[in-house]
Formats: C-alpha cells, sequence, structure tokens
C-alpha cells in the first residue's frame, strides 16, 4: 500500500522529518543513536525517529524516547519512513528493512527508501578496508548523497578510492565521540584495562564452530590469550583483558575460552562496545576502525595484524599498514605482548610522537560533534535538490 501511495504521489509529506537507523535495525549504540540522543535531549520538539527491532536487547536504551520510536514492520513504521524527507544512518539504506540483500529487497526498499535522500554517518573511520568492491558504498551507485567523514586525510582517501566529490564529504567527525570523557559508573569497570577487539573477516562469514576452531583467526587468538607472560603480566599489574568480538563474529564468542579468571570473553548482549572503547585504557586491533576512537581520545593501540597478506589480498587497505601513524604493526603474539608489557609499566601513557600525529590529523580534542552533525543535516535538508519525488 504505502510503496503504491509514494509512487503515485498521494503522499502526506512531512518536511524536516529524519528517519535514523543502526546496522540490521537491531542496535542502538553507535554514531546514529549517539546523534538521535543529542537531539532528543537538546531540540524536544524534533522531528527525527529511531527505527529498531522490537525483540532487539538494545531497544530498552530507547524507552524514554518512545513517541520517536518506529519498530520494524509496524504501521507507524511504514507510514513516518513513507512521509519522511530524509534518512541518516551509521550504515547504508540497505540496513533500514533489515535485509543486506540487495537482491532480495522488497519493492518498498526499491521504489520508496531508495528515493530518499541519505546521509551517511559511518560507523567508523575508512582507511583499513577498501570499499572499491563494495557497490552500495561507492559514489557510483547512488545511494548515498553525503558521506560524514572525520578529517581531511579521510576525506582525500574517500574522494579517491569511492569517488564522492568534496561537496559530499563534509568534514564533522563522529557523534559518538561526544561521549569521551564521561566516565560513567559502566565505563569505570574498564578504566585501567586492555580490551581487545579484532574486527570480522569475511571468509568466516558462514562459518561453523568447527571451521572457526580450525582457522587462524581463533588459533592465533587463543594462543595470545594462552600466553604465559601476558598471564603473568595481568598479575603483575592487577588488570584485567577482556576480549570483545565484531557483532558479524559474535556467534563464535563462545568458543573462545580462558582458564584465566583476569581474561574475560564478552557478548554485545551484555555490554556495549562504546562503553569499553570510553572506559578501557589499551586497545588492541587488527584492522577495525574502532583504533580511531582510541586515537581520538589519546590512549594508546596495539596492532595485533597476524594475517596481514591475506587481508590485504581478500580486503584491501586504504592506507599503509606498514606505516601507520598511530602505532606499529604487530604479526606475532610476542610482540603484542612487549607492547603491553611496555604500556603497562609505564601506566598507559601514549607515545609522544604517536600524539603529535593524531593532534595533526584530527586537531583539538573537543569538539561539539552532535550540534555540527545536526546542523548540516538540517542545511542539507533545506537545501537538497531533490524532493519527496526525485527521479534519484
Amino acid at each position: 500500500m504505502y510503496t503504491r501511495l509514494f509512487t503515485e504521489k498521494k503522499v502526506n509529506y512531512a518536511p524536516g522529518t529524519f528517519i535514523v537507523f543502526e546496522k540490521e535495525t537491531n542496535y542502538a549504540q553507535d554514531n546514529a543513536f549517539a546523534l538521535f540522543e543529542w537531539v532528543q535531549k537538546n531540540h524536544p520538539n524534533n522531528q527525527m525517529y529511531y527505527v529498531i527491532r522490537k525483540d532487539s536487547p538494545q531497544s530498552k536504551k530507547l524507552s524514554q524516547y518512545s513517541n520517536r520510536v518506529l519498530y520494524t514492520g509496524t504501521k507507524k513504521y511504514y507510514d513516518m519512513i513513507t512521509k519522511s524527507q530524509m534518512l541518516v544512518s551509521s550504515d547504508s539504506p540497505l540496513h533500514l528493512v533489515g535485509n543486506v540483500n540487495r537482491r532480495n529487497a522488497s519493492s518498498f526498499y526499491k521504489q520508496v527508501i531508495m528515493k530518499k535522500p541519505f546521509i551517511m554517518l559511518q560507523h567508523g573511520v575508512t582507511a583499513m578496508k577498501s570499499h572499491a568492491g563494495n557497490k552500495p558504498w561507492n559514489a557510483s551507485s547512488g545511494m548515498i548523497d553525503y558521506f560524514v567523514v572525520t578529517n581531511t586525510l579521510e576525506q582525500e582517501v574517500v574522494h579517491q578510492s569511492m569517488g564522492y566529490s568534496y561537496d559530499q564529504l563534509p568534514i564533522l567527525g563522529f557523534s559518538r565521540w561526544d561521549l569521551f570523557g564521561n566516565n560513567t559508573p559502566i565505563e569505570q569497570k574498564f578504566n585501567n584495562k586492555i580490551i581487545y577487539v579484532p574486527t570480522w573477516r569475511q571468509w568466516l562469514n558462514k562459518a561453523t564452530d568447527d571451521e572457526f576452531v580450525e582457522s587462524d583467526y581463533y588459533q592465533k587468538i587463543n594462543k595470545l590469550l594462552g600466553n604465559k607472560k601476558l598471564n603473568q603480566l595481568l598479575n603483575d599489574y592487577d588488570t584485567d583483558f577482556y576480549v570483545y568480538l565484531h557483532p558479524f563474529m559474535q556467534r563464535l564468542t563462545h568458543n573462545l575460552k580462558s582458564d584465566n579468571d583476569r581474561i574475560h570473553i564478552l557478548s554485545s548482549d551484555d555490554y556495549d562496545l562504546g562503553d569499553l572503547l570510553r572506559g578501557a585504557s589499551l586497545l588492541i586491533s587488527d584492522y577495525s576502525s574502532v583504533v580511531w576512537d582510541f586515537a581520538v581520545q589519546r590512549k594508546p593501540v596495539i596492532f595485533y595484524q597476524f594475517d596481514k597478506s591475506r587481508y590485504l589480498k581478500k580486503v584491501g587497505s586504504l592506507v599503509d599498514l606498514d606505516n601507520l601513524p598511530i602505532g606499529n604493526s604487530n604479526q606475532t603474539d610476542r610482540q603484542v605482548i612487549e607492547e603491553i608489557a611496555y604500556y603497562l609499566d609505564n601506566n598507559f601513557s601514549l607515545d609522544m610522537n604517536i600524539k603529535n600525529n593524531i593532534d595533526s590529523i584530527f586537531g583539538e580534542e573537543t569538539q561539539e560533534y552532535s550540534k555540527n552533525i545536526y546542523e548540516f543535516i538540517k542545511k542539507a535538508s533545506r537545501e537538497y535538490k531533490h524532493t519527496i519525488w526525485s527521479n534519484k
């Protein structure tokens, strides 16, 4: 019904109405949620709506904004999306229907959602993952109208690799960065602690438990967790080590185990990654964009890139992994342990050369990210050349 009304131009269009959502409409923890929450608190008369599945473990975060929540599949969901002016997300519009397979998308997606102006907030700095083969993310797809970036270097990388004009690449940073420094009670739990957040591997997307346990990915992580020197360091410095897998790998988390009470394997059902990133004092990762969140906070990052050659061949990187400005590339657990020992011995102090690199890339530490993004969205909605009846 809504598809027909939209295509026949019989919809009561609502200017200034923005639809916000995150990955598979199942999360409320990234830039889109941070922006939404800031708008609700600072502009109570707004017309911004958040889409989420009613059975999502994170839907409870939206309970205080019930009049601004759209549960997927409901009449209100279809009604508000159809009449909205603009879509805003940290993921592609595909996620608004909870189905990231474009070929199987419904007619509502193809004929309504895809006609809407769309602002991509991103869920991480574009750098260590090439989007060259990811057509929906590239300018040529016509899916994304504005692609928010965090600095001039990233703007140039996205311009060169994905084809967006500079006007389509506003340098605004991430809404979630406004939350840095709050140190809430849950974040305090991770103060002076170490977190390990490896990203996903596309070649393990459909892996069974047995296949996962046989993989190099599992073997390397398991070897690190079982390293005797790591266990000794955790005891000597009275600290803990938390492992948090990427959302695409969370279904395999139960395969990771440790006999050390100081090593904890976390589930996304119980912990928000943002709390870990804001609270922890040292991050270990590989190619994940979370490293930039840590760097912006002027906190140290250790890179454990045990499968760098395969990753570059299968995925690719837009920056030189051998010359990263915020840390060294390590390929063995021994090298990682040496860096952990260094930072523990130096009370997690950031190397001055790395701090200078971060300052030159991101500028001052405190900025009004959500405010600037919201102002840009409103400005774009007023000036956008397409209307609800766009030929986009």
